[in-house]
């Protein structure tokens, strides 16, 4: 079974998919982690003005440690893998990495920006979630203050979501919408415990 979420940058999506995963005791995979790890690599190894055409050579370089890395939340690197990702030779380099994870697990769990539309079109199931942009900017300002990064203020990180929605649902490649046949889930005013429990008996109907 393939299960898919979609969604603004800090609608929670992450959270839930991830707790989906559990539950359920499915694989899972943050795409977007992935486009942070490369924009890591980018930024680290001094790359911005030659990553495009070595895209392939730095995707091989993201493995497991690299995912788990705290940095790979700043606003630097957030910034800089909203702008990479609408170049086809990143994408390209990475959706390789996505559906092979997806060939070799029998039940997965994807989150990110075009998992429903593009990765996994097929899904069996297709979330796409969303909340006011000034709650997600109050929640990520929290998250960075647990992870110990407070780079911004609440302004700041504000403007930065809602540049990057307008990146990431303006691109040629792959932009951001609600995949076909995905159900919609507003959670600006929801707990996180409510969106899983609607999820999870979603799920139960379409299993």
């Amino acid at each position: 079974m393939i299960i898919t979420f979609d969604g603004t940058s800090g609608s929670g999506k992450g959270t839930i998919a991830s707790s989906i995963a559990k539950s359920l005791n499915f694989a899972y995979l943050d795409t977007g982690k992935l486009y942070r790890a490369f924009a890591y690599l980018v930024l680290s190894q001094d790359l911005l003005k030659s990553f495009e055409d070595n895209a392939k050579c730095i995707a091989e370089q993201i493995d497991p440690e690299l995912l788990n890395l705290e940095c790979l939340y700043s606003e630097e690197v957030a910034a800089i893998a909203s702008k990479i990702a609408k170049l086809s030779n990143v994408r390209s380099s990475l959706i390789d990495m996505q559906r092979s994870f997806v060939k070799n697990n029998k039940n997965v769990v994807l989150d990110g920006r075009d998992t429903g539309s593009v990765i996994c079109p097929n899904a069996d199931c297709k979330f796409y979630i969303d909340a006011k942009v000034e709650v997600r900017a109050e929640r990520r300002l929290a998250q960075l203050k647990e992870k110990g990064i407070s780079e911004k203020g609440l302004a700041d990180i504000l403007s930065d979501l809602q540049q990057r929605d307008l990146n990431d649902k303006n691109r040629k490649i792959a932009p951001l919408i609600v995949p076909f046949g995905a159900v919609e889930i507003d959670n600006t005013n929801v707990s996180k415990e409510e969106v899983i429990k609607k999820i999870l008996e979603l799920i139960d109907i379409k299993q």
